[in-house]
């Protein structure tokens, strides 16, 4: 295992010991946002009458969520035997994301970024991909999502320079983590080589535009689309 990333697990291991009895604590005496919290710790309602064959859709908040809308349209047509969790961050993101009221799209919150929340979310969800809009890019995420053979894509992508310049100040861990995904449709050329600079092999990258519908039929592996 990768030096830095073990680095960040015991960092992020720390932090949460301290920050999850206090947040606790308040939901217990205030009696609010009890789901966000136990659902952002990846303790889930039962997902037993979902299909065997389930995506895990990630968009943050509600510019996100509007772009999911138009990839999960996508999905239903590509593939009839399927459900699709669709996870968010943001309290508006996850009501505008309920407000779907589509029977085979289960709405929860996303874990935190902690090894034992994204732990327990993988558990509960169980799915045959994990597709992360835009580009989020999580480290524990991405590591149990390979650990447990399941593909990882990002959809919609677009990345500043920014970001890449931040990325390169901790250039081993953010290398570590961009190759063990499996394909990144960006929205531009420009987003593109930007993405390559963090490490990616260009031959994992495809340009599609924004949210077309022919995006998933390009990043998805071939082998789940037989299914």
């Amino acid at each position: 295992m990768n030096f830095f990333f073990l680095v960040y697990i015991c960092l992020t291991s720390v932090m949460m010991l301290f920050i999850i009895p206090f947040v606790l604590i308040c939901v217990i005496v205030t009696g609010r946002y009890k789901n966000l919290v136990f659902q952002r710790l990846g303790v889930y309602p039962r997902l037993s009458h979902l299909k065997k064959h389930r995506i895990w859709l990630h968009a943050v908040s509600v510019g996100e969520v509007n772009v999911a809308r138009a990839l999960i349209d996508a999905l239903f047509q590509m593939h009839s035997d399927i459900d699709i969790i669709l996870s968010t961050t943001t309290p508006r993101g996850y009501e505008l994301a309920c407000k779907m009221s589509h029977p085979r799209v289960q709405c929860v919150y996303s874990p935190i970024d902690f090894i034992a929340s994204v732990r327990l979310a993988f558990h509960k969800i169980q799915p045959d991909i994990l597709v992360l809009l835009e580009t989020e890019i999580w480290p524990n995420w991405i590591f149990t999502a390979k650990a447990l053979n399941v593909p990882v894509v990002v959809a919609n992508g677009r990345i500043s320079m920014k970001t890449v310049q931040s990325f390169q100040k901790i250039a081993p861990l953010v290398q570590f983590i961009v190759k063990k995904i499996d394909a990144f449709s960006m929205i531009s050329t420009e987003d593109a080589h930007r993405i390559c600079k963090t490490g990616v092999s260009p031959k994992k990258v495809f340009v599609t535009g924004n949210a077309k519908f022919d995006l998933l039929e390009k990043i998805i592996p071939p082998n789940y689309q037989q299914h």
